[in-house]
């Protein structure tokens, strides 16, 4: 299984795929059930996700009973991509086995508010 470990890369043609040696996964780790036989089940992982959301509020007193609140929120703050899981088909004939096509996280999102409480 050492074969299934990720390692993410783009290769010269712009496919980025999650493992280091992008054949032998298919070839060696995985056979299509034969008869009464069955296959390794759970075993396909998909690449580490990581996201961390911030947010800042601060409430101004202006008089007596009357507060201006402010507030602002970052979503994905570190603007990091975390990737798709990968295609998990072993019986395509095209051999995209292992290919990423998409992100599972969106681009940095920023909001603020300003809220008056009376």
């Amino acid at each position: 299984i050492a074969d299934m470990r990720m390692k993410i890369h783009k290769d010269s043609g712009g496919t980025v795929w999650a493992f280091a040696n992008n054949d032998a996964p298919r070839r060696a780790d995985y056979s299509g059930p034969l008869g009464f036989q069955i296959g390794s089940r759970n075993n396909l992982r998909g690449p580490v996700y990581f996201n961390m959301d911030l947010g800042l509020g601060k409430t101004f007193p202006i008089h007596k009973e009357l507060n201006l609140k402010f507030r602002a929120d970052a979503f994905n703050a570190l603007n990091h991509p975390s990737f798709d899981t990968p295609t998990t088909d072993i019986t395509e004939a095209s051999g995209l086995f292992g290919v990423i096509t998409g992100t599972a996280s969106t681009a940095r999102v920023l909001q603020g508010a300003l809220r008056l409480e009376f």
